[in-house]
């Protein structure tokens, strides 16, 4: 079984960024002419062209090739990029290889995938440079075995735990929780059944 969760917007502080020729550090977003001035970084597309006809999105693909031990770059693996607990929490329950992110910058992504800091969103609500429109062209990657059939897109998809709980009665205070979601555990998003896809804690950033 494989597990998908969607990104978020805040991620940890000490993450890598990629860099340029230059050494200066990278910022993938998803319009850099809406940047407000001020940083210091280089704000690129992930799909824009870096260098000899290559992507960004290709050297980062080439970097977790060649650079998956060394990392001199400090990129964290896409499960501990996120600040939120689950996606660790996931990785730690159902094992790195059956753990996937749903990136807005990036596609599909394994957990273990290392990843550079971004700032690109699903959400309509996010400031105009952060914004992935449905019309946008990206060249996600898709880490899945089998393929991915065109670009990702967020939806909301009732897993057959939450269905389950669904049809459940509320409990009360006597009856206390229902079998198995013990009042003492902390939510992850997902039961203690295993689930097919599962969310961020909400309160942790938006939709990313």
């Amino acid at each position: 079984m494989k597990l998908v969760i969607q990104c978020a917007a805040s991620k940890h502080p000490d993450a890598g960024y990629f860099r340029n020729a230059d050494d200066r550090p990278v910022k993938f977003v998803a319009n850099p002419a809406l940047v407000p001035s001020a940083e210091s970084l280089i704000h690129v597309r992930p799909d824009d062209t870096a260098a000899a006809g290559a992507s960004w999105r290709d050297l980062v693909a080439e970097y977790n090739h060649t650079s998956l031990r060394e990392n001199p770059l400090g990129l964290f693996p896409a499960h501990r990029l996120y600040l939120d607990r689950t996606y660790g929490d996931l990785v730690d329950a159902f094992g790195r290889d059956n753990v996937y992110v749903l990136s807005a910058g990036w596609g599909l992504i394994h957990s273990g995938f290392l990843t550079p800091q971004y700032d690109i969103t699903f959400s309509g609500s996010a400031e105009p440079y952060k914004r992935r429109r449905h019309q946008d062209t990206y060249a996600d990657f898709c880490h899945l075995e089998n393929g991915c059939e065109g670009p990702v897109r967020p939806r909301r998809v009732e897993s057959p735990c939450a269905a389950r709980h669904r049809a459940e009665p509320a409990p009360t205070a006597a009856q206390g929780p229902p079998a198995g979601l013990g009042g003492g555990s902390r939510s992850m998003g997902r039961s203690a059944t295993p689930c097919t896809s599962a969310r961020p804690h909400s309160g942790r950033g938006g939709r990313q």
